[in-house]
């Protein structure tokens, strides 16, 4: 990935293949840092600006349970957080099938995405 100064938030969103919605996003702070679900006590890692870096997530998706594992790498960047899907987005999990990157409204600017794999084990 490669944020911007001037970028603002960036968020990655994990959504169902159908009009389910999402079911875990990531946002990119202004601070440096990320927060998952817009809940800042799990804020974690640095990112860098106007440097590449890579975002790693693997998803572990079962019957009972999904939990997320993000990983930040690259020169600036590091963290790495599991997080659980809410109980009440594990049915949105099991049908995955899209990665959305996107900018709030309130933001005006650009950012760079490319190479995306995604793992998922179930």
């Amino acid at each position: 990935m490669h944020i911007p100064g001037n970028a603002g938030v960036v968020s990655v969103q994990f959504e169902a293949a159908n009009p389910l919605g999402s079911f875990i996003h990531l946002d990119f702070m202004a601070e440096g840092d990320l927060r998952v679900d817009d809940d800042n006590a799990l804020r974690f890692g640095q990112f860098p600006r106007d440097k590449n870096f890579v975002l790693s997530v693997n998803l572990d998706i079962t019957g009972s349970a999904a939990t997320v594992e993000f990983s930040l790498l690259g020169d600036g960047a590091s963290g790495n957080k599991i997080v659980n899907v809410k109980p009440a987005f594990l049915n949105v999990a099991k049908q995955f099938g899209a990665v959305k990157f996107w900018i709030g409204f309130q933001h005006n600017a650009s950012f760079f995405v490319d190479d995306i794999v995604v793992t998922r084990k179930n």
